[in-house]
């Protein structure tokens, strides 16, 4: 969150696209920065997004449908495109076409910041994945962790290895790859 935010002041960065917003806390801070923050989720906070809007006058747009059905028709460019903890809701191969298209829309020298949870967390504590590759990598988590951190339904989980794959073959360079504390990948990658 620090690194895409500090990045969109330093660099000057103009769009801001948040794919997976959830109750966009980083998407709001993000749009008083940026000229324009678009929020990407399936569940729909354009509620709150519109008092957001109206407390503050920022410029942001909110799309309420599943980030694989984005088209150029939803963003034009992108400076900064940043992801927490959604794409391992995505099968890998779901993920690249994704990361695919976002780098089409991104803007040369734009940043992509994305973070998954990671297969080395606890999160892959019996996970039966775990020993497949990440093109095939997608399971739901014990019945115990799904509770725990309120994850349902089948995900990929991912090591550093993996987020580099996934966002180089999608046409963007390394830049900086690192596991949290909690075992979560987390990227910083330029186009």
């Amino acid at each position: 969150d620090r690194m895409a935010l500090t990045c969109l002041l330093s660099e000057n960065k103009k769009t801001f696209l948040d794919i997976g917003c959830g109750e966009a806390r980083v998407g709001f801070a993000a749009s008083m920065i940026a000229d324009k923050a678009i929020l990407v989720d399936v569940v729909d906070i354009s509620e709150k997004v519109e008092r957001f809007r109206s407390a503050t006058n920022a410029n942001i747009e909110f799309f309420n449908m599943d980030a694989r059905s984005m088209t150029r028709g939803h963003v034009e460019k992108v400076d900064i495109a940043y992801s927490q903890r959604f794409i391992h809701y995505l099968r890998f191969g779901e993920a690249q076409s994704l990361l695919a298209l976002i780098h089409g829309y991104s803007c040369s020298g734009s940043y992509l910041f994305v973070s998954a949870s990671g297969i080395e967390s606890e999160l892959g504590i019996g996970y039966e994945g775990v020993h497949f590759p990440v093109e095939n990598r997608y399971f739901p988590l014990t019945s115990l962790m799904s509770e725990k951190h309120n994850i349902h339904g089948s995900v990929c989980l991912y090591s550093e290895d993996d987020l580099r794959r996934l966002a180089v073959s999608s046409g963007y360079k390394e830049e900086k790859i690192y596991s949290s504390g909690f075992g979560n990948v987390k990227g910083m990658f330029r186009k």
